[in-house]
């Protein structure tokens, strides 16, 4: 037989039998929460695997790992590194100030002998970036007016965020799911009848939440209308059922009719009195809704 022939062979095959530390081509399958990531990767030969996410870091045998307590809406950079048992020598180069795997020369020893340390065999790790999710609650809000809840419809809104909502006869609009953040309120109501007090702020920041909104609605205007017969001068008062007052005049009446107040006031009863000549006339004005004109005649007549 060819001896060149042979020694060809017995060369491959000792090359073959040289253990080779192969680049890690493995692939991360990622699936985020607000709050951790469980993550699944293709198995190497090796005696675990070292799993790092962000600053956080486990060690397991298998192929998969779960790691929580992680902020939410953040990126994180996830490496899976598998490891081995076998132990390998690493000398230190006072150089470049790092531990090599090949020994450095003499003069980068950083003594009279080279610095060596044993450690596992490293293998090539992998990575992934993932984002974790916004973290995420629900919301009840109630709509009430002085006199009663509401239906309306709108939105809150954060940014690009947007959550629209229409609130049921009870006055409740539920939205079951909303990023945390702080949302600008809004109402479109379509009859243009409730309008909010001001600029509205709702900050989400717990996983089930339930606010209170006051809504106004535009007020009654109640009129007081005198039809009268002579000039004569007169003192009128419109006040609410318990006594408080809310306008008053002092006028001389003209012929005809007069409108000496007309008041914006909410749902009620008031008591408009009219003093003239030394009489005085009481009548009780129930105002039922708003954005409604009442009013309260009166005469006064001649005098025989």
């Amino acid at each position: 037989m060819n001896t060149r022939f042979i020694v060809g062979v017995l060369m491959v095959a000792a090359i073959m039998l040289i253990p080779s530390e192969s680049i890690y081509a493995g692939t991360i399958s990622a699936e985020t929460s607000s709050s951790s990531v469980k993550l699944n990767w293709s198995a190497t030969k090796c005696s675990g695997y070292d799993v790092s996410v962000g600053s956080k870091s486990i060690q397991t045998r298998g192929t998969n790992a779960t790691v929580t307590g992680l902020a939410s809406n953040t990126v994180y950079t996830v490496k899976v590194t598998p490891f081995t048992n076998k132990k390998v020598k690493q000398y230190y180069n006072s150089k470049t100030k790092k531990w090599v795997n090949k020994k450095p020369k003499k003069k980068f020893w950083k003594g009279k002998k080279a610095r060596v340390r044993v450690v596992k065999k490293a293998l090539t790790s992998m990575q992934k970036t993932i984002r974790t999710k916004e973290q995420t609650g629900s919301l009840v809000l109630t709509f009430k007016t002085d006199s009663g809840p509401v239906e309306i419809k709108g939105s809150l809104v954060c940014g690009k965020k947007k959550y629209s909502f229409t609130s049921d006869a009870s006055g409740i609009a539920k939205v079951p799911t909303i990023c945390y953040g702080e949302y600008d309120l809004t109402v479109e109501d379509p009859n243009g009848v409730y309008f909010l007090p001001g600029k509205i702020s709702i900050t989400v920041n717990k996983p089930s939440d339930e606010r209170v909104i006051p809504v106004m609605e535009p007020p009654a205007t109640l009129a007081v209308v005198v039809d009268s017969e002579k000039s004569v001068d007169s003192e009128i008062e419109v006040t609410t059922d318990d006594g408080k007052l809310v306008a008053s005049c002092e006028t001389t009446l003209q012929k005809g009719y007069n409108y000496p107040i007309e008041t914006d006031v909410p749902v009620g009863e008031y008591i408009v009195t009219v003093e003239t000549d030394g009489e005085t006339e009481e009548k009780t004005v129930e105002i039922r809704s708003c954005g409604v004109l009442y009013s309260a005649l009166f005469k006064v007549k001649e005098e025989e």
